[in-house]
């Protein structure tokens, strides 16, 4: 079997974009089980000169029939509800669609398509406990880029800055950036995690900072709060063995359980960073129990495997 990715996103190297590395993942899992001849990533860039058995597309990206055999849409996007629809309507003779989110994946289904549930989760030989390194042992980290709402970075990270926060992503604007803002000004959390950023961070050593950081926070963008469904970011953190806060998704809760904590931001998560921070014993259970939780359940690995498995029913 040969199976392709398709990314809508040139190639670039150096370059960081989560969809090409989360399709890595599975790419390098897919080749260890038996029958996947080939599994290989594709962009505008870099396009494939063979027809493959399957070809995967990222998100939104339409189809191109003479690439491969059948057809499978990923719909990984974090699109609140209707843009979600609106976007489905437009996705057509797709053989198969995945989804990380049971809300879109029963949207899809309502509108006749074959669809199942491809979660996200956790690259265990990129993200896996470390040796704790002091430049990393922060009492609070976030990772991300400000691309969330206003209000989310202001409810579940702005608490945090008083706690030593280590902020690491795109958060230092260019000066074109800076000229907008300039003139219509820039909102108060921009200024203050702008200034306290660190700046980007390599996948290699933000596995050494999760698991020695005492604490790791986790925002969920609205698209996925709405539709019930996360990043691979948590997962990611607890296979560290990071101790994870994260906002209050029902999603998580159900695939976590007490392997993290929940707030609702504010105030509460202002009183539960002071709370763990204080109690160390309660923090390590914590840790064993939401890293335990994802080995057993939460791995590439096993999201390939069932991968593979949608692919040969479609045969």
């Amino acid at each position: 079997m040969r199976i392709g990715f398709y990314s809508k996103w040139n190639i670039v190297e150096g370059r960081f974009i989560g969809d090409h590395l989360y399709a890595g993942y599975l790419c390098k899992n897919l080749l260890k089980l038996k029958g996947v001849k080939s599994a290989e990533l594709f962009a505008p860039n870099k396009l494939p000169e063979e027809k493959f058995d399957f070809m995967i597309y990222l998100n939104d990206t339409p189809l191109i029939g003479r690439w491969a055999k059948k057809h499978v849409l990923y719909f990984q996007n974090g699109y609140p509800r209707k843009e979600a629809i609106e976007k489905l309507k437009e996705l057509n003779g797709f053989d198969l669609y995945l989804f990380v989110s049971e809300e879109a994946r029963k949207i899809s289904k309502e509108m006749g398509n074959k669809s199942e549930l491809l979660t996200f989760a956790a690259e265990t030989s990129v993200f896996y406990p470390r040796e704790k390194n002091e430049k990393y042992c922060f009492n609070v980290t976030y990772v991300g880029n400000d691309i969330k709402c206003r209000e989310r970075m202001e409810k579940f990270i702005l608490p945090a800055v008083r706690f030593n926060l280590g902020l690491f992503g795109g958060w230092r604007y260019s000066k074109k950036e800076m000229l907008k803002y300039f003139y219509f000004f820039m909102p108060r959390y921009k200024k203050i995690l702008r200034k306290i950023s660190k700046g980007k961070i390599s996948n290699e050593n933000i596995s050494i900072l999760y698991g020695s950081s005492k604490i790791n926070l986790n925002c969920t963008g609205g698209g996925f709060v709405e539709m019930d469904a996360s990043t691979p970011r948590p997962f990611e953190i607890l296979a560290c063995k990071g101790f994870l806060i994260t906002d209050d998704v029902p999603y998580l809760r159900k695939v976590l359980g007490g392997g993290a904590v929940y707030t609702s931001g504010g105030k509460d998560l202002l009183e539960k960073i002071k709370y763990y921070l204080e109690h160390d014993g309660e923090r390590e259970k914590i840790i064993e129990e939401g890293y335990n939780r994802v080995i057993k359940d939460e791995t590439v690995l096993q999201r390939s495997k069932l991968l593979l498995r949608y692919l040969k029913d479609l045969k």
